[in-house]
């Protein structure tokens, strides 16, 4: 009887065949065994294999990515630190750093600024003739004449004179001058002509960063209205009954007043023979000027 080998009965054992078989068709099929276990085992050799330098090869990859990325969080790091860091005082001088933005935009460093003063003393000569005109008396050159019977123009050998309508304005109710109010540093009631002198007065490189948010607010609210218009010179003329500001621009003045006891406003345009005008004519006039605010008196 033939000896069966261990190789054999293992196969006889994978196979569950009988023994008695020949031995062709157990090599046979052992060979057939072998070969589907060869098949089995070597993808996956080759599978453990490429997961294992897959493993390696991705972590190459992420080490790469974490160092080109580690500068932009560090970056991301340092602002964040930063924007902590300066929030509090970007708050604080929030207004300070609009002021900057603003002026920057508009260029208005260097910009034209009209020389601002008060208006001194004039004395009326006696030889001028006085004149009611409504509610406004006014002094003359004895030699200024009306151009038209009814008309508010007046003319004469230094130059002509128009006197607007005057009309009916309270300060303390124009919404404009009590936002004006509400904003400036020290509170206080405001006229057009008052309004206007102090805008006139608040140059653009006044700003300080020492000053308070309310001080830059006001700044900012001055420089936005100002309009300078170059070789201007402007003043201020204040007393208890009428505020005004006179305007010189080459050969022409304007007299712009209002009075908060009347309630009232106007304006008194001039132009003069002479260029510059006259200052001193010009000035002698709106000093000569009074107001009467009974209510009896008309228009003319």
């Amino acid at each position: 009887m033939k000896r069966i080998s261990s190789f054999e009965r293992l196969v006889f054992g994978r196979l569950g065949r009988d023994p008695a078989i020949s031995t062709e068709q157990i090599r046979s099929q052992a060979g057939e065994l072998a070969e589907k276990n060869a098949a089995q085992e070597i993808p996956q050799e080759h599978c453990s294999r490429r997961h294992r330098c897959m493993k390696e090869r991705d972590g190459i990859s992420t080490d790469r990515e974490c160092n080109r990325f580690k500068p932009i969080l560090w970056t991301c790091l340092l602002i964040f630190f930063v924007f902590i860091a300066f929030s509090p005082v970007a708050f604080v001088y929030r207004n300070h750093l609009a002021w900057k933005c603003f002026a920057y935009k508009n260029d208005l460093i260097g910009v034209f600024e009209a020389p601002t003063k008060l208006a001194p003393q004039a004395v009326v000569p006696n030889s001028w003739r006085a004149h009611t005109l409504g509610k406004i008396r006014i002094s003359f050159p004895s030699d200024f004449t009306r151009e038209a019977p009814g008309e508010l123009l007046f003319s004469g050998q230094s130059g002509k004179l128009i006197i607007h309508p005057h009309e009916i304005s309270n300060p303390l109710l124009d919404p404009d001058l009590i936002h004006a109010k509400a904003i400036s540093t020290d509170s206080k009631d405001y006229t057009w002509p008052l309004l206007r002198f102090e805008i006139y007065q608040a140059d653009v490189e006044d700003f300080r960063w020492s000053m308070t948010n309310r001080e830059v607010l006001w700044h900012t609210y001055c420089a936005t209205l100002r309009c300078d218009s170059e070789g201007q010179e402007v003043e201020g003329l204040f007393r208890d009954d009428l505020d005004g500001i006179i305007l010189f621009d080459g050969q022409d003045a304007r007299f712009e007043w209002q009075s908060g006891p009347c309630g009232l406003k106007g304006m008194i345009v001039f132009v003069g023979e002479s260029d510059p005008i006259d200052k001193v004519w010009v000035r002698t006039i709106c000093r000569s000027m009074s107001l009467d605010c009974s209510p009896k008196s008309g228009v003319n």
